[in-house]
């Protein structure tokens, strides 16, 4: 693999820069000063690599990712107050710092998602690239052993937060934070590709850090997934084998995290309407997936192959059994866990969607099950 300049990369990328510019909303002086060093450090890093096999997989891919993911935060960044409990003097100050902090903190999380995924080595395997161990960015890495190879990691274990956050520490152009607020930067790093919190309590930055990350990755797989379809194919079908693969794939990227549903924000990753896809309920009743129901609703939020799962479990053959092991009360519908492995999916890739689209109200007092939200009852009792 051969290196590419930092600075030509970001020249064929000149549109999406100056949207990028744009959507900063400060002055060029600024803009150079802190939003392009970052820029051009991602670059270096990443050079031509896909991201993941998952999500972006094509060369160029974690680029595409990275300016994307840097746009959609931005704009995000932008619709949120950081510091509401300050003063508005001291908010003038720390407010621009924290929208440049969430997108350094999106950038840097596409940097720590690229190590996760890809293994850059030698041709001999005797040397291997990343960037937490490396003196020197890919780029510079590239150039220094041109006879070197990539491939996807096989069953390696997803980065801590402290380890994105060193890897956040060599990403980050030296003396681009000096002048920060501390507590600043100390939220930029603890906001380093985001895990799920067990207590819910993230800052702002984080949350946008994870929306942005969310969406991004969403919209791209409906659109393969909408491409696919308009292809056609003759090859053989089988639905379920298909979901496991999508969720599979959703948890190696694992980027999705816990809280409330994703904000509605304007821009070019709006998501088209989606196909419609039907699914039959007992007594005859075609529930649509697009319809103004409340389930619907909340389903319409929630990631593509969670969606998958509840047409294919109103369509289940054992159905009727299943629905048998279900518990409505005031508080919400009780699941069994065991439930949400159906179709050979890991139970796990199911949970962790239901807390992303927020549809989980609590666990059940046994331990054994977890409560979803009444509005989902047509979808698992065939009715309102």
């Amino acid at each position: 693999m051969l290196p590419a300049s930092s600075s030509d990369l970001i020249a064929s990328e000149a549109t999406r820069i100056s949207e990028i510019h744009t959507a900063a909303g400060v002055p060029e002086k600024v803009f150079s000063r802190f939003y392009l060093p970052v820029l051009l450090a991602y670059m270096d890093h990443v050079q031509k690599m896909p991201l993941s096999n998952a999500a972006f997989s094509r060369p160029g891919g974690a680029i595409d990712f990275g300016l994307t993911s840097a746009l959609i935060s931005l704009r995000l960044a932008g619709t949120q107050m950081f510091n509401p409990t300050l003063a508005s003097e001291e908010r003038r100050v720390l407010e621009p710092q924290c929208r440049f902090a969430a997108f350094a903190a999106t950038m840097a999380t596409g940097v720590v998602l690229l190590s996760e995924n890809t293994l850059i080595t030698t041709r001999d395997n005797d040397v291997e690239y990343h960037p937490l161990v490396s003196p020197v960015p890919l780029s510079v890495w590239l150039a220094q052993h041109p006879v070197s190879m990539f491939t996807w990691r096989k069953g390696a274990q997803e980065l801590t937060q402290s380890e994105g956050a060193a890897i956040a520490a060599r990403f980050m152009p030296n003396g681009i934070l000096n002048n920060f607020d501390l507590r600043v930067s100390l939220m930029l790093y603890n906001a380093i590709n985001p895990k799920p919190l067990q207590n819910g309590i993230e800052s702002t930055i984080a949350r946008v850090v994870r929306q942005t990350i969310s969406k991004v990755i969403t919209h791209h797989v409906q659109v393969e997934v909408r491409q696919y379809q308009e292809r056609g194919s003759d090859v053989h079908y089988d639905p379920a084998a298909d979901l496991c693969i999508k969720a599979d794939a959703f948890m190696q990227d694992d980027m999705i995290g816990p809280g409330s549903t994703i904000e509605s924000i304007e821009s070019p990753l709006q998501t088209a309407p989606a196909t419609h896809h039907s699914s039959a309920l007992p007594g005859g009743t075609v529930r649509n997936i697009e319809n103004n129901d409340k389930g619907d609703a909340l389903l319409n939020m929630a990631h593509p192959v969670l969606r998958e799962w509840f047409q294919m479990l109103s369509k289940h053959e054992n159905f009727p059994k299943l629905k048998e092991l279900l518990k409505v009360s005031e508080r919400g519908i009780a699941v069994p866990i065991t439930m949400l492995g159906a179709f050979g999916v890991a139970g796990t890739s199911i949970r962790k969607m239901m807390v992303d689209a927020d549809l989980i109200v609590d666990r059940t007092e046994d331990g054994r099950g977890i409560l979803l939200k009444l509005q989902l009852q047509p979808w698992f009792m065939g009715g309102s």
